[in-house]
């Protein structure tokens, strides 16, 4: 059986997953070079965050898990027809800010789930919430 804090890391590699393929979604929809710098420099830096976590994993001596199928299916289905039906610049802006608060209270609940984690699988939870709070905070001074 797993323990927490591999759980909670493989939560947190899951969700930087995500991100990355809605961030890579979003790029082709993208007008403005400014605003499809800062969507490719946030994809980035969640697959910065992946490696990182799946080394931790690893290190562990346990395998990262990929996000499943059906929820990448449905996450690339959103992203796209949103990117379609409003496919503004500012709309993209807004789906990146979505998916980052969204990821940061998916950390807290995880904080919450795996409360047994040790310190440095919390740490990397708080990273990856910090990179969420960081891509919203960010995202507002990009131009559109």
């Amino acid at each position: 059986m797993e323990d927490q804090s591999v759980k909670l890391l493989n939560h947190c590699y899951k969700g930087a997953q995500m991100g990355i393929i809605a961030l890579g979604q979003m790029l082709p929809y993208c007008k403005a070079k400014e605003v499809y710098d800062f969507v490719e420099a946030s994809a980035r830096r969640y697959q910065e965050f992946a490696k990182e976590t799946s080394a931790n994993l690893r290190a562990r001596g346990a395998d990262p898990k990929n996000v499943c199928k059906c929820s990448v299916y449905c996450a690339v289905k959103v992203v796209k027809w949103r990117c379609k039906r409003r496919g503004s610049d500012g709309n993209i802006l807004e789906q990146v800010r979505d998916g980052a608060v969204k990821s940061v209270a998916a950390c807290d609940r995880y904080l919450k789930m795996y409360c047994g984690a040790d310190s440095d699988a919390i740490e990397v939870c708080n990273k990856l919430s910090a990179l969420g709070s960081n891509v919203d905070e960010e995202s507002y001074s990009v131009s559109v």
